[in-house]
């Protein structure tokens, strides 16, 4: 979205709007910043995707994570070789490298923030959406103890303000609801 091919010169160009969004995405993980602040950031500035969304922190992460930003082409099948310089790059291949490494061991290390579901077995999984808005839910683990749900919308942004649910009081409810219908 930052570059688009050029049918006249028969090549890919950098769509200069886009891709300052991009570099300022990638100067803020080089300043520590997660896919969850940056996406918070960029929707309080009212600053829009591509498409004109809002921005959600698992689309700031595919952004970071997307080799094509350091002008490699790496196709989906193992078997065929990344090809560098294939596109234009809009940031460096060191910086590209930084961030990725920073996202690693991040995630290597992370004992908060958003959980897998094999870590946290939620039965509600994928059927709860925020009363406010309408998104769906999103599994968060505060320490080890604490899992809570929250919508994902007010996880990137101020558009939607509800909190997050304690899930383990929330899986009791229904339990309870379950029970009492029983």
């Amino acid at each position: 979205y930052w570059m688009r091919y050029d049918k006249e010169l028969k090549q890919f160009v950098i769509v200069e709007g886009h891709a300052i969004i991009i570099r300022r995405i990638y100067k803020l993980a080089l300043e520590g910043y997660g896919g969850v602040r940056i996406a918070r950031l960029l929707n309080d500035e009212d600053i829009k995707t591509a498409k004109g969304l809002i921005w959600s922190p698992p689309g700031i992460i595919n952004i970071l994570k997307n080799k094509a930003a350091m002008g490699t082409y790496a196709p989906r099948q193992s078997t065929i070789e990344p090809i560098e310089n294939y596109y234009p790059p809009v940031v460096s291949a060191e910086d590209w490298h930084l961030v990725n490494k920073s996202i690693e061991t991040r995630h290597a290390n992370n004992t908060a923030g958003r959980v897998s579901n094999k870590q946290l077995s939620i039965m509600l999984s994928g059927k709860m959406v925020c009363a406010q808005c309408g998104a769906k839910l999103r599994s968060i683990n505060a320490n080890k103890e604490k899992q809570y749900v929250q919508c994902r919308i007010s996880a990137a942004s101020k558009q939607c303000t509800a909190m997050a649910i304690n899930y383990h009081l929330l899986e009791e409810y229904f339990i309870g609801l379950i029970i009492g219908v029983g």
